[in-house]
C-alpha cells in the first residue's frame, strides 16, 4: 500500500515541485533515528 500511494503520489500534478527528493517508503523505520555512516550515528 506505502509503495503504491508513492507511486501515485509521484504520478500526479501535486508532484510536480518535488526535484531531487528522497521518498523513504519503509513504514517510518527511520524516523527520527541516525542514519548509518553518519558522525554520532550509533556503532561508530
Amino acid at each position: 500500500e506505502e509503495v503504491a500511494a508513492a507511486s501515485a503520489f509521484l504520478a500526479s500534478d501535486e508532484s510536480s515541485y518535488c526535484h531531487g527528493t528522497e521518498i523513504v517508503v519503509d513504514g517510518g523505520m527511520t524516523v527520527g533515528t541516525y542514519y548509518m555512516g553518519f558522525p554520532g550515528s550509533p556503532g561508530m
